[in-house]
């Protein structure tokens, strides 16, 4: 045996290829699913009369297939339902299903827990955002759109808008010139939503206090003649300050216990108020 450096006998090969089988073919009932590059293929192949190319490939619309999911497809013809992705990008939810000896894409009606607030009916999932069951019977206006100025909005912040009348401060919508901005979600008494970052009146000088990026923050403040410079930070000691104690602060109120961060790690309740200078003070 030659055994200069550089040749390799056979038994010199102690790492033996481990082939990942994750059960039978549910098609030909005679291979086994063979996991490679492109996903999981079946293996069986006597000759070219009795062969079988049936594949479950690695993603489809934008989901990655895992490995359990592909063994419930050949065990129970389907998987759960998971997050899916139109040609366009919209998110959506279904379920990847063996049909006609193929893996095909199954979109599911979703509803929410949460009734229509105009009308008390069911509230579902539609191609392009969440409506009411009811836009056809009683023409019901409830529409949420799932992209409002270039931003996905959740399933849970649908939730939160159904239930409260307005969404706490979202970020992330974006402007024609490409500038972004914050705002919340509002719902009229028709059940048609719109964007408004306005919270309330300013207690220092009276103008509107909007949701920014950073702040809670007065509208006055680019105006000349009276540059205010009230605002709230939205982010106070690892609080995140929410738009109803932003109402409380501005109405002369005080907040409920909070936790805030201490400088030593730990965290401590206290309230917020604004002292003689309408900065925030924790008591």
């Amino acid at each position: 045996m030659n055994n200069k450096p550089g040749n390799m006998d056979q038994k010199d090969i102690k790492d033996k290829v481990v082939l990942n089988y994750i059960g039978t073919c549910p098609v030909c009932g005679k291979g086994r699913m063979l996991q490679g590059s492109a996903g999981w293929t079946c293996n069986h192949f006597k000759d070219w009369e009795d062969k079988c190319s049936f594949t479950i490939f690695g993603m489809y619309s934008g989901h990655v297939v895992t490995e359990e999911e592909a063994v419930s497809l050949i065990t129970e013809g389907r998987t759960g339902v998971v997050d899916l992705m139109t040609k366009d990008g919209k998110p959506y939810r279904g379920f990847l299903k063996i049909e006609d000896d193929k893996v095909k894409v199954s979109g599911v009606t979703e509803y929410l827990d949460t009734e229509c607030p105009a009308c008390g009916g069911k509230v579902r999932k539609v191609k392009d955002g969440w409506a009411c069951i009811n836009t056809a019977v009683e023409k019901c206006k409830l529409f949420i759109p799932s992209t409002i100025c270039s931003r996905h909005i959740s399933p849970d912040e649908v939730r939160e808008l159904l239930e409260k009348g307005r969404t706490e401060v979202l970020d992330g919508f974006v402007k024609k010139d490409g500038k972004t901005f914050s705002s919340c979600l509002v719902i009229e008494q028709d059940g048609s939503c719109r964007l408004d970052g306005r919270i309330c009146r300013c207690p220092k000088c009276g103008g509107d206090v909007y949701a920014g990026s950073k702040g809670y923050n007065c509208s006055n403040f680019r105006n000349k003649d009276i540059r205010c410079d009230f605002v709230i930070w939205r982010n106070i000691h690892c609080h995140a300050v929410t738009v109803d104690e932003v109402r409380v602060l501005c109405g002369g109120g005080r907040t409920g216990l909070l936790d805030f961060k201490t400088q030593e790690g730990g965290s401590r309740a206290r309230s917020m108020m604004l002292d003689d200078n309408y900065k925030v003070r924790l008591i």
